[in-house]
This record gives structure tokens, sequence and C-alpha cells, in this order.
């Protein structure tokens, strides 16, 4: 499933040199591919082939609704006094979108009760629940879990990886040396140790998920946080919202080593971080989607590597985050490439 779409992306990359902005690439993908697996009816944003009108609504109006999202999270308490009129048409239509699917699995579950529903998210779930909310709101937690950050964590790495070359080299030689330029199996991305570090570096950098918080069931104590000097143990009422910001947390030189604001995957040569490292966060609340995203990312970056012998920015530009519902790059990924054997 993933090799289908990613060979639709292929289809949009230009001829060597020529310039592309990997981004809306990344993003239309992750969609494509998401929808596939969690619905079994892919959006197809990719394909050139038809217009998918029904498909393209659904992308832009999940657009707008994790737009506004941020905005209300900007607002806090004051988003009760703020109402968007054009989000709530563009929520009502994607709840349409999933609803019809839902349906659709209903039936198909109501046809034959003794056969095996089939792969996709969906199908597995409403053997399960009939409960046509519960199964919304199910699929769209998981899409948003995978989705987004997916898309998010490919477009990072690359607009770093495009401004080291020499990265990019080693990662390519790695990939090829164990999977030579046919699809990776799940064994061979599991061995690809320098990509996992690609990935975990990028990650630490730009973390998709920069700041996050957790509510207080219970009175507790965390060991240190109090006093003048921030060393003495300290109070949490139950109810106490507690936040942490990630994006600060994965620069302790403490932990991580010299130079924490560059891209060093040889950083990860041994280093076991534990609570210092919450890409995902962690605990009963971890993502649930973190497994599914990163196994889409290994293979997506082993196919681009195999695929594209160099990769080059096409500025010297930094990063800058775009603030959304998971941090991206604010001026997308412009890139150029070059395949084997097609050196000017």
């Amino acid at each position: 499933m993933l090799e289908t779409h990613f060979q639709a992306l292929l289809r949009r990359i230009p001829n060597d040199k020529a310039t592309i902005d990997l981004q809306p690439l990344f993003f239309w993908l992750t969609m494509d591919f998401a929808t596939d697996f969690l619905m079994g009816h892919s959006t197809r944003v990719l394909d050139h082939a038809s217009s998918h009108a029904k498909e393209k609504q659904f992308v832009d109006d999940y657009l707008t609704c994790s737009t506004e999202i941020v905005r209300k999270m900007q607002l806090g308490p004051l988003q009760m006094f703020s109402i968007n009129f054009a989000a709530m048409r563009a929520r009502s239509r994607v709840f349409r979108y999933v609803d019809d699917f839902i349906d659709a699995s209903l039936d198909q579950k109501d046809e034959s009760e003794s056969t095996n529903m089939g792969c996709n998210v969906l199908q597995c779930l409403s053997a399960v629940t009939t409960d046509r909310k519960q199964l919304r709101d199910q699929i769209l937690h998981i899409l948003v879990a995978s989705r987004d950050t997916t898309a998010c964590l490919l477009s990072n790495l690359f607009f770093v990886l495009a401004k080291k070359p020499h990265i990019y080299d080693k990662l390519r030689r790695g990939v090829v040396s164990i999977a030579g330029v046919e699809p990776a199996t799940d064994h061979q991305l599991s061995s690809m140790e320098y990509l996992k570090w690609c990935v975990q570096e990028s990650l630490r950098l730009h973390p998709v998920i920069p700041t996050n918080a957790r509510e207080a069931s219970r009175d507790t104590v965390l060991p240190y946080g109090g006093g003048e000097d921030g060393n003495s143990p300290l109070l949490i009422k139950k109810g106490s919202l507690v936040m942490y910001n990630i994006y600060a947390m994965h620069r302790d030189a403490r932990i991580f080593g010299a130079d924490p604001e560059e891209f060093v995957p040889e950083r990860w040569d041994g280093l076991r971080p534990g609570w210092n490292y919450l890409p995902f966060n962690g605990g009963p609340r971890i993502c649930i989607g973190q497994k599914f995203a990163l196994l889409e990312t290994y293979y997506l970056v082993s196919r681009m590597v195999q695929t594209f012998e160099t990769m080059s920015a096409v500025d010297d530009s930094e990063w800058i985050e775009l603030y959304a519902l998971a941090t991206t790059c604010r001026d997308g990924v412009k890139v150029s490439f070059t395949r084997p054997n097609h050196r000017q």
C-alpha cells in the first residue's frame, strides 16, 4: 500500500535539477496513505488521473479544522466567545465524509457476519462497536495522530538533509547496503541503524509536538521543581495542569551532548535519554499513531534515498517553525534531486 502511494509521489517530482517543494507532497502522500489504511478508500490527491473533487474537499476541510484548533488553543478560555462558521461547515463536511465510510463498513458487516472484514482499521473497529460517533472519533483521532506527525516529520527531516549532503550520502549508502534498490522489508528497515538515528535526531531537534500538558489525576509530589533553587520537592494537587516544553528538553546538553542545536545523527550511538526524549510523549497516553508514523517514515525515507542519488537545498535559509497543529517548516522544503547515472 505504501509503495503504491510512493510511486504516485514520484510522478509529481520533475526531472533532475528541477526545483520542487516536498512539503505539500508529503502532506498529500500521508493523507492518501492514512485514509487508505484507515477507511479502505484513499483520498488520492497525488493522483493526476482524475479530479477527486470530493476527496480534495475533505483534505481542504481537514486543514481548515486543524488551523481552527490551533487558533482556539491560542485563545485559551476566551475561545468560547469565538465562532468561525466556515470552520463549523468544514467540520460538518469532514464528519459526513467519514460517516459515509462508516455506513458502508457497517452495511458490509451486516451482509456477512462470519467473514473476515478485511484489513482496514475501520472494518476492524466496526466489528467491535456499531456506535457511529465512537467509530468516527477513533478514525479521526488516529488520522491526526499518524498523518500530521508523519508529514511534519518528513518535511523537517528533508529540510535538514538537503542542507547536509554528507549526511544524506551516508544515509543513502546505509540503506542501499542493506536493501539495494528494491523496497525494503520490515526486517531490513529494522536493521537500518543510521536511518533510525536520522529520524530520532529530527524528532529531537524539531519535535512535531513541541509542548504538551497533563492533568494530575490525584495529589502527588514531583521530586524537584520547588523552592527558590528549583531543587526541592513540589506538591501537585489533583486537577492541576502540568505543562512541559519538549522543544527545550530536547536541547539539554547534559543529556544529548555538545552542540544540541546541531543535527548530528551520530549522537544516538549508544544514547538512551529515557524520559528526557518525548517526541511522542509517553505513559498510558503515548501517541496512538507512533508505530504507524515511524514505520511509514522509515519506509518512505528509505525509498527516497534509494531513488535519488543527491538532494540539494535551493537556498541557505534556516528552519523556521510554522505554528500549526504539528510543527513543520514555515517556508516549505524546496530542493532539487539527481537520480543515479543522471549527473550533468
